[in-house]
């Protein structure tokens, strides 16, 4: 007696390829913001207080859903951890909030400590940052990111500033491209958040370098 056997094809998809931890943190508020000649001798006067009744950085919970893709919910969070599916955007929603409370002019900064190298992941800023300069750095570390309000120049935030909330990545989002198993490994994006008087320098890029370690 002669048995056929039929032989099986098993085909193992990986469709999880890249675990993506996207980390958010605040930075403090550069608090040193008047300062004035007292006329009556040669001492300095320094006044500190708060440049902003809230300045807060945050974004909201990523859920994941049945088919493995992510939606934000309502819950505001410091940090969103993700599996990503190959070609499928992650949602990501980093947001300052800000309410000015002096009529001190300053600056609002974001420092981006990009980790996602080459694995087919990537993202681009709304309209309303422009870079700082090719090689210019916070304390951490990574890039330096000025508030523009949709210009191609640092805009100053004054006392009637009222955008809220002001969004850091376009279409909030991380995009997947070309992803792939080779990519298999943790990266990482993070964000800092900075305001400092504008009175401090001369230009934006040096209240920068001098307030929070950045350098060029």
């Amino acid at each position: 007696m002669h048995y056929k056997g039929n032989k099986k094809r098993v085909t193992l998809i990986v469709s999880i390829l890249v675990v993506l931890i996207l980390a958010l943190a605040t930075g403090g508020v550069f608090s040193k913001y008047k300062e004035t000649v007292n006329l009556n001798s040669v001492n300095l006067e320094v006044s500190s207080g708060k440049l902003a009744s809230v300045f807060s950085l945050q974004e909201h919970k990523a859920v994941q859903k049945s088919d493995g893709t992510y939606e934000l919910g309502t819950e505001v969070v410091y940090s969103n951890s993700y599996r990503v599916l190959p070609g499928v955007a992650i949602p990501k929603d980093p947001y300052f909030t800000l309410n000015k409370q002096t009529k001190i002019e300053a600056y609002l900064y974001v420092e981006i400590i990009n980790n996602l190298g080459s694995k087919g992941l990537s993202y681009s800023l709304t309209d309303d940052w422009v870079p700082l300069g090719l090689g210019v750095k916070g304390a951490n570390g990574g890039d330096g990111h000025v508030y523009s309000g949709g210009t191609n120049a640092a805009k100053k935030i004054t006392k009637d500033f009222n955008q809220n909330p002001i969004k850091i990545l376009k279409d909030d989002q991380i995009t997947v491209t070309n992803a792939n198993k080779s990519s298999l490994g943790t990266v990482n994006v993070s964000f800092y958040g900075y305001l400092a008087q504008a009175s401090l320098a001369n230009t934006a890029k040096d209240v920068f370098t001098k307030c929070f370690g950045g350098g060029n």
